[in-house]
């Protein structure tokens, strides 16, 4: 009997140390597996510098100078100067073919200093739609096209003895150049056309070069 018992007893005592080292692996994989999961939700919530994110929004200051020349008729040798702000969204994740694969941003603009400078020299306010194309996605340096259509009202008609109520129609290629994964500056070219859809039996129409600086944070 004392040597069945010998036997029971050490059975009983391999049988422990195999079940405390099994649990001693699966703890160890349980460790490891959480610590790759937490790393890898790290990574999520960090950016590159360029990176834009569907639901991100974005918050600018801009500022621009334009002038007015002979492209398809219009009125020349007006000279215009912006200041305002601008807000969007960003709608989709990096979408498109090849070099044009980006991200898409829907938002406003809203001017309320706007000069132009004819006879007599006059101010107005203006405010636009605003869909933009970021590609590039890799890069800390976006460039993008950019369509907007806004309506512009004036102290004094514009062109003179035209209309204060116009209408903008606008193409835009520019870049943003971020700073940090926050924060971004940009520049852009626009072509605008100005008219009041002929609301004045006078409607010469303003067709317009500008430049335009600005400040981005986006969030």
């Amino acid at each position: 009997m004392s040597r069945v018992g010998t036997t029971i007893a050490g059975l009983s005592l391999a049988f422990a140390l195999s079940q405390a080292t099994v649990n001693a692996r699966t703890a160890q994989k349980t460790t490891g597996s959480d610590s790759e999961s937490a790393n890898e939700d790290t990574k999520s919530h960090v950016r590159r510098l360029g990176e834009l994110r569907k639901g991100d929004r974005q918050w600018g200051l801009v500022t621009g100078f334009g002038i007015s020349h002979e492209i398809f008729g219009g009125v020349a040798d007006r000279q215009f100067l912006v200041l305002g702000g601008q807000h969007g969204q960003i709608f989709t994740n990096a979408i498109g073919p090849g070099f044009m694969k980006g991200h898409l941003e829907v938002g406003g603009e809203i001017y309320p200093v706007f000069l132009m400078f004819q006879d007599p020299t006059t101010y107005g306010f203006t405010f636009t739609i605003l869909f933009r194309h970021y590609m590039a996605p890799a890069s800390k340096v976006r460039p993008f096209f950019a369509l907007a259509s806004g309506t512009l009202l004036s102290v004094d008609p514009i062109p003179t003895k035209s209309s204060h109520l116009n209408f903008t129609t606008q193409l835009g290629l520019g870049v943003m150049w971020f700073q940090n994964p926050r924060f971004a500056y940009s520049l852009e070219y626009r072509l605008q056309h100005l008219s009041n859809n002929s609301l004045s039996t006078v409607n010469p129409g303003i067709n317009s070069s500008y430049i335009q600086f600005g400040i981005r944070v986006s969030r």
